[in-house]
């Protein structure tokens, strides 16, 4: 399927994420592996390597999972035009910083328990987020709830993996991660 790209509605250290429309007009949103060489290489490997293994790892766990906090993926596709890319649901939000500096911080308990609840729902399957940060919460506004979507989720950090042995938000880590020791749910 192909997809045509509208604005850039975010970017992370291998690619940026714009709102889309598959060939039957419906919404989505689409993740490309930055080309431009920005987000270093990792060993022999190029950055739209490393980074079209991100996009198909983040795949097969996201297409694995039905939880109403965790974004649905729709599609990965080695070979689009746009290079690699990974397909979700377009969720109609502001990732969690925006959110509290726009609105403050009066729904954060109610955020909280609703991260909990995703994460929850992924630790029960023995999987882990792997990149948690306010930029993969995303916060929406639906009839005068707040309802929040994770994103950014979902990668394999098994042998025979083509992913860095490093992957997320420095800042994020837990210490573990960072030493390459093995990590858990509460990392």
């Amino acid at each position: 399927m192909d997809y045509t790209l509208g604005n850039e509605i975010g970017s992370g250290s291998f690619g940026s994420v714009y709102e889309a429309r598959d060939n039957s007009g419906n919404a989505c949103a689409v993740k490309l592996v930055r080309s431009d060489g920005a987000g270093g290489g990792h060993g022999l490997q190029s950055s739209e390597a490393v980074g079209a293994s991100l996009l198909r790892s983040q795949y097969r766990l996201l297409s694995s999972l039905n939880h109403r906090r965790i974004v649905k993926a729709l599609d990965f596709d080695s070979q689009s035009p746009h290079g690699p890319i990974l397909v979700t649901e377009l969720i109609d939000g502001v990732d969690l910083k925006t959110y509290v500096e726009t609105r403050g911080a009066g729904n954060l308990v109610l955020i909280a328990a609703q991260v909990l609840d995703g994460l929850r729902y992924l630790h029960g399957l023995g999987k882990v987020h792997g990149d948690l940060k306010p930029d993969s919460i995303l916060v929406s506004e639906r009839d005068g709830s707040v309802e929040i979507t994770l994103v950014d989720a979902g990668f394999d950090y098994g042998k025979g993996s083509n992913l860095p042995t490093l992957v997320g938000t420095l800042p994020y880590l837990a210490p573990e991660v960072t030493r390459d020791m093995p990590g858990d749910a509460r990392s």
